[in-house]
C-alpha cells in the first residue's frame, strides 16, 4: 500500500512567508454536479456522492464545456465508476457554432486520464496535464526548493499525513515541527505551497486525485521512486515505522515512532522514499 497523503476537507493550514503556519478555517466549497468528492458532505445539497462524483439523488449529473463560438454542450449521465460526468458521455461534442448540443447517456464510467477538450472546449480533468500546468505556473518556486526544502516536505508527508487524514487539530503543530527542523528552507517551501494554492489549472481535479496519480507514477515500476519504495517494503524496521506513523493520533505519538528500536533506520528509509515522491509531486501535494 502506498503511503497515505494528507486529506483536505474543511480545515486547511494556511501559510505565509511572514509566519510559521497559521491555522485558519476556510469556507469549504462543496462540489457541484459532476465534480469529484470523497463523501456526500463534499457535495452541494441535494447532491450525493456516488462513485467519487457529486450527482443528484436520481444518479444523474452533467458536465458543461464552452465552445469558441459561444455555445455550450452538456455531458451525459455519469457512469457507474466515473469521476466526472463529461468523460462518461457518448454524446455532447462541443459545437463551434452558436448553437447548443445536448449530451448523451454516460458509458460504463471508466475513469479516464482524459486529454484536451473537443474543438476549442475546456480541458478535461487530466492528472498529467495538471502536472504540466502546475510546473508551468509554479516552476520558479519549485526549482528554488532544493534538497533541504524537499526534506521539509518529506518530513510533513512522513510525520503529519495521518494527523491530516483524521483531521487532527495537531496537524499544524506537526507541520511547524518539520519547519523548525528545516527553518532555512521554510520560505522556499511556503512559496511553492502558496503558488500551488493560487494556481489556475483547469485540468487539475481536487486533492488528492492528482497527487495520488503522481505518487503512483513515481512509485510503481519503472517509476523513479520504485527502488526506494521496495527498499522500505523489504526492511522490517521501515515497515514497522511506516505502520506507526500511519496510525498515530497525536504529534507526541508520531514523534515517539522515531524513538522505538526500528524508528531510526526505518524512519530514514521511509523519508528517503517520501523525499523522492516530493521531488516529483511537490505542487500536487498542496492544491485544493
Amino acid at each position: 500500500m502506498l503511503a497515505q497523503p494528507r486529506l483536505r476537507a474543511g480545515i486547511l493550514w494556511v501559510v505565509s512567508a511572514a509566519s510559521l503556519i497559521g491555522c485558519e478555517t476556510l469556507d469549504f466549497r462543496r462540489g457541484g454536479s459532476g465534480e469529484s468528492c470523497g463523501r456526500t458532505d463534499d457535495c452541494e445539497a441535494p447532491l450525493v456522492c456516488v462513485s467519487l462524483v457529486c450527482v443528484s439523488p436520481d444518479g444523474t449529473t452533467t458536465h458543461t464545456t464552452t465552445s469558441l463560438g459561444g455555445s455550450t454542450s452538456s455531458g451525459g449521465t455519469a457512469g457507474s465508476g466515473g469521476r466526472t460526468g463529461g468523460t462518461g458521455g457518448t454524446g455532447g461534442s462541443t459545437s463551434t457554432g452558436g448553437t447548443t448540443s445536448s449530451g448523451g447517456t454516460g458509458g460504463g464510467g471508466t475513469t479516464s486520464s482524459g486529454g484536451t477538450g473537443g474543438a476549442g472546449g475546456e480541458q478535461i480533468l487530466d492528472p498529467v496535464l495538471c502536472h504540466e500546468c502546475l510546473n508551468d505556473q509554479c516552476g520558479t518556486p519549485i526549482a528554488a526548493c532544493g534538497t533541504d526544502c524537499l526534506e521539509l516536505e518529506a518530513c510533513i508527508e512522513t510525520l503529519c499525513s495521518h494527523l491530516s487524514e483524521i483531521v487532527s487539530p495537531e496537524e499544524g503543530q506537526c507541520q511547524v515541527h518539520c519547519q523548525q527542523l528545516h527553518i532555512g528552507s521554510k520560505s522556499k517551501h511556503l512559496a511553492v505551497v502558496n503558488c500551488a494554492l493560487g494556481a489556475h489549472c483547469p485540468p487539475c481535479s481536487s486533492y488528492p486525485w492528482d497527487y495520488d496519480h503522481c505518487q503512483e507514477s513515481a512509485t510503481l515500476p519503472p517509476g523513479v521512486c520504485a527502488d526506494l519504495y521496495q527498499a522500505c517494503n523489504d526492511d522490517p524496521d521501515c515497515v514497522t515505522y511506516r505502520s506507526c506513523v500511519a496510525t498515530c493520533s497525536t504529534l507526541t505519538e508520531c514523534l515517539e515512532c522515531q524513538n522505538v528500536a526500528s524508528g531510526t533506520s526505518g524512519g530514514v528509509k521511509l523519508e528517503d522514499y517520501e523525499y523522492c515522491v516530493s521531488s516529483q509531486c511537490l505542487a500536487e501535494s498542496w492544491i485544493l
